[in-house]
């Protein structure tokens, strides 16, 4: 279905100083880094990825809010979208797109999840998940499921760079 789309291996963003370049890096990267570490979370810890825009008062208190979209394994398109404060998750929607329809596979109300017709093992009885953790990191780690394993290990191969950070360019150079 999208066997003709073509996808850098590599992207940059690059622009004047003060733009939200590193604004943009580094939300990638707490998306990337809570997915890959929610497991990690025990019970009533908070979610340090919860980081609400201080200058604003109205904005203090609101959720932090992730919508991505992907390329999965075999050119299959995802939507993955979430949102949290500092103690759980408030919301969590994983939709393929399957025949160019989109399907839902799993949404997520708190701790409350719902498997949609996309999700391919209907026989995972779970239902509930720790409310700091993802469902997807949950069910691709400590319950086995395969279809979201394929999309967790995905964010595992994404590597991300901010040049602009000495550590990593002296690590470039050796």
């Amino acid at each position: 279905q999208f066997h003709d789309t073509r996808l850098l291996k590599t992207a940059l963003i690059y622009g004047p100083n003060a733009s939200g370049k590193t604004n943009v890096i580094t939300a990638f990267h707490q998306l990337r880094h809570f997915i890959l570490n929610s497991t990690d979370l025990k019970k009533d810890e908070p979610i340090n990825y919860y980081e609400p825009f201080k200058l604003d008062k109205s904005c203090r208190t609101e959720p932090t809010r992730f919508k991505i979209t992907f390329l999965g394994d075999h050119d299959v398109k995802y939507d993955y979208e979430i949102a949290f404060n500092h103690k759980q998750v408030l919301s969590e929607i994983l939709q393929v797109y399957l025949g160019g329809e989109k399907v839902n596979v799993f949404t997520r109300t708190q701790q409350q999840i719902t498997l949609g017709d996309g999700f391919i093992d209907q026989t995972l009885n779970r239902t509930k998940v720790l409310e700091n953790r993802l469902f997807l990191s949950e069910a691709a780690n400590n319950l086995g499921d395969e279809q979201l394993g394929e999309i967790y290990s995905a964010f595992r191969k994404i590597e991300i760079w901010n040049l602009m950070n000495n550590e990593v360019i002296h690590a470039l150079n050796q």
